[in-house]
């Protein structure tokens, strides 16, 4: 299961790609449906984050990366566009 803000911005992206993708009638209706459904978890993920985030600056965390809370980690990125 995806763990961090990068995943869920990943997985978001991709339903989007569906809604343009789909062509209209009852596949997209329900494409719609599952789309608000999405954004009602990630608006939920999304506060829960912020909340981490201000819970671990205030602790000094931002003095400390390797104790960072899984939601709150980056990826590195390669330079090659993955």
């Amino acid at each position: 299961m995806s763990k961090s803000l990068e995943d869920l911005n990943a997985v978001l992206f991709s339903q989007i790609d569906k809604l343009s993708t789909e062509e209209p009638g009852d596949k997209l209706s329900e494409e719609i449906k599952r789309s608000k459904a999405m954004v009602g978890v990630a608006d939920t993920i999304i506060a829960n984050s912020r909340l981490v985030f201000d819970i671990y600056e205030s602790q000094g965390g931002m003095k400390s990366i390797e104790n960072r809370p899984d939601i709150l980690r980056v990826k590195k990125h390669t330079g090659n566009g993955k």
